[in-house]
Protein backbone atom coordinates (compact mmCIF):
# COMPACT_ATOMS: atom_id res chain seq x y z
CA UNK A 1 0.00 0.00 0.00
CA UNK A 2 2.47 2.78 0.87
CA UNK A 3 6.11 3.09 -0.88
CA UNK A 4 9.36 3.24 0.88
CA UNK A 5 8.64 6.98 1.43
CA UNK A 6 4.98 6.65 2.15
CA UNK A 7 3.21 7.72 5.70
CA UNK A 8 3.43 4.86 7.34
CA UNK A 9 6.61 3.96 6.57
CA UNK A 10 8.06 7.63 7.60
CA UNK A 11 6.05 7.21 11.28
CA UNK A 12 7.34 4.01 12.16
CA UNK A 13 11.27 5.11 11.02
CA UNK A 14 10.60 8.55 12.99
CA UNK A 15 9.25 7.20 15.98
CA UNK A 16 6.12 8.51 16.05
CA UNK A 17 3.64 7.52 18.55
CA UNK A 18 0.61 5.33 17.01
CA UNK A 19 -1.99 8.12 19.10
CA UNK A 20 -0.11 10.90 16.82
CA UNK A 21 -0.09 9.14 13.62
CA UNK A 22 -3.86 8.00 14.06
CA UNK A 23 -4.84 11.32 15.22
CA UNK A 24 -2.87 12.86 12.32
CA UNK A 25 -4.77 10.24 9.89
CA UNK A 26 -7.98 10.78 11.16
CA UNK A 27 -7.68 15.26 10.79
CA UNK A 28 -6.54 14.07 6.88
CA UNK A 29 -8.85 11.35 6.22
CA UNK A 30 -12.11 12.03 7.87
CA UNK A 31 -11.75 15.78 8.89
CA UNK A 32 -12.63 15.32 12.67
CA UNK A 33 -10.59 14.35 15.60
CA UNK A 34 -10.37 10.71 16.84
CA UNK A 35 -12.64 9.60 19.42
CA UNK A 36 -11.32 8.13 22.87
CA UNK A 37 -13.08 4.94 22.14
CA UNK A 38 -11.90 4.43 18.65
CA UNK A 39 -8.35 5.69 19.81
CA UNK A 40 -7.87 3.01 22.31
CA UNK A 41 -9.69 0.39 20.79
CA UNK A 42 -6.89 0.65 17.53
CA UNK A 43 -4.10 1.34 19.87
CA UNK A 44 -4.93 -2.33 21.42
CA UNK A 45 -5.25 -3.74 17.70
CA UNK A 46 -2.15 -2.15 16.71
CA UNK A 47 0.04 -3.09 19.46
CA UNK A 48 -1.31 -6.34 20.11
CA UNK A 49 -0.03 -6.90 16.29
CA UNK A 50 3.39 -8.72 15.61
CA UNK A 51 3.49 -6.68 12.83
CA UNK A 52 2.62 -2.64 13.70
CA UNK A 53 2.94 -1.78 9.68
CA UNK A 54 0.75 -4.43 8.49
CA UNK A 55 -1.61 -3.66 11.61
CA UNK A 56 -1.66 0.63 11.11
CA UNK A 57 -2.28 -0.76 6.83
CA UNK A 58 -5.59 -2.43 8.01
CA UNK A 59 -6.43 0.94 9.61
CA UNK A 60 -5.91 3.08 6.87
CA UNK A 61 -7.60 0.84 4.36
CA UNK A 62 -10.55 0.13 7.04
CA UNK A 63 -11.04 4.53 7.14
CA UNK A 64 -10.73 4.89 3.41
CA UNK A 65 -13.68 2.08 2.94
CA UNK A 66 -15.79 3.59 5.66
CA UNK A 67 -18.99 5.22 4.93
CA UNK A 68 -17.86 8.15 7.08
CA UNK A 69 -15.00 8.55 4.44
CA UNK A 70 -16.92 8.12 1.04
CA UNK A 71 -19.79 10.28 2.33
CA UNK A 72 -17.14 13.17 3.47
CA UNK A 73 -15.08 12.95 -0.19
Amino acid sequence: MQGAGGRIERALRSGETTEAYLEDFWWSALSRRISNEELRGLREYIEASEDHRKALEDVVWAVLNSNEFLLRR
